[in-house]
C-alpha cells in the first residue's frame, strides 16, 4: 500500500512551503508500508536555526491553511546552550 492522496496533498503543501523560504534536501519518504502511525516523512534542511524556524512555522500555516493540524513538532527545539 501506498501513501494514500490525502498525504501526497499535505506532503505536496508542505514541500513546497518549504521550499518557498529556500529549505535545502527537500526529500519526501513514503514509509506507509513500514509504518502504522504516518504515511510519508518529509525532510528538509536549513542553513541556520533562524531559517530552519521560519520553514517549519511556513510548513504549519500551509497545512493548518489545509484542514491539517500537527500532533508532534520536530526539528525546531532549542539549540546548544540555550
Amino acid at each position: 500500500m501506498t501513501a494514500s492522496a490525502r498525504a501526497v496533498e499535505l506532503t505536496v503543501a508542505a514541500a513546497r512551503a518549504a521550499a518557498d523560504l529556500k529549505a535545502e534536501e527537500i526529500i519526501a519518504l513514503d514509509v506507509s508500508e513500514q509504518l502504522v502511525l504516518t504515511d510519508v516523512f518529509l525532510i528538509a534542511s536549513g542553513t541556520n536555526e533562524r531559517q530552519v524556524g521560519a520553514i517549519v512555522d511556513a510548513v504549519e500555516e500551509a497545512l493548518h491553511k489545509l484542514g491539517a493540524k500537527p500532533l508532534r513538532r520536530e526539528g525546531k527545539g532549542r539549540g546548544a546552550g540555550s
